[in-house]
């Protein structure tokens, strides 16, 4: 929330929607026993997961006995299956067919770096080994653009802020 807050400051505001959704599952990586330690100390104390992890290596990232990038793609997915049947739903409200468009059927959703490759991936069926083969830059958005219906997304193209979009956000 602090930064769709920050967005609502300091940049489109008018563009931006007025409530918010909170869904549990979209949340940054869980990273564990790694919370709060410097990349130094884990370079020396776990440099094996330390290395998949800069890598983009999801099943040899281990951390606590679990695979922190395998938890993440599992959780975009499941964040996909809530809007889909949220969009589906507003649908079904409104009277409208399947297949058709409804206005007002965008969905921001506002996310950090590896939530965001994610949920790119897993909306085109990409799975977890392709982490860090689209990196968001930062203030960087993405659009996906889907079909009604359809399993997967169609297309998508990056949005890059201009300077003056986010001189005030820090």
């Amino acid at each position: 929330l602090e930064t769709l807050f920050i967005l609502r400051q300091n940049t489109c505001a008018s563009k931006l929607p007025d409530g918010h959704t909170v869904l549990h599952e979209l949340r940054e990586i869980d990273l564990y026993g790694w919370e709060g330690r410097d990349k130094y100390d884990l370079k020396s104390n776990d440099a094996q997961s330390y290395e998949a992890w800069e890598v983009g290596d999801p099943y040899n990232f281990v951390v606590d006995g679990k695979r922190p990038l395998v938890e993440l793609w599992s959780r975009a997915e499941q964040v996909w299956d809530v809007i889909r049947r949220h969009h589906q739903q507003q649908q079904d409200f409104e009277g409208i067919g399947h297949g058709e468009s409804s206005v007002g059927s965008d969905t921001l959703l506002v996310c950090h770096g590896s939530l965001g490759q994610a949920l790119l991936c897993t909306a085109f069926g990409w799975d977890e080994t392709h982490f860090r083969k689209y990196e968001f830059p930062n203030c960087g958005l993405v659009e996906i653009s889907w079909v009604p219906l359809e399993e997967r997304a169609r297309n998508w193209r990056w949005h890059l802020p201009e300077l003056s979009d986010v001189k005030n956000v820090y």
